[in-house]
């Protein structure tokens, strides 16, 4: 087993190159993939309590729907700034 090991990271670069791949992997695509799991439970959350807000407040569009939405919106505008400023800023 040993012999195997020394074969695979005899070359200097095939050892650059795994170790760059498990860099990005973990210190940038797992923080990545927490980023949008977190984000997409929270719209989850906000889109159920919009429908429960929409079941009480009866027919026709009312206020609480338009401020619902305008939070929605909110809620969305801040994750894609999120995500793209630790996208840019962690390369």
């Amino acid at each position: 087993m040993q012999q195997v090991s020394y074969v695979i990271w005899k070359s200097e670069t095939n050892y650059a190159l795994v170790h760059g791949i498990w860099n990005f992997g973990s210190f940038y695509m797992i923080v990545i993939c927490i980023f949008v799991f977190c984000y997409g439970k929270i719209l989850v959350i906000i889109h159920r309590q919009a429908r429960v807000v929409a079941g009480h407040s009866g027919p026709g569009a009312s206020t609480s729907q338009t401020q619902t939405i305008h939070i929605q919106s909110n809620v969305i505008q801040m994750i894609i700034k999120t995500k793209t400023g630790f996208s840019f800023f962690s390369l």
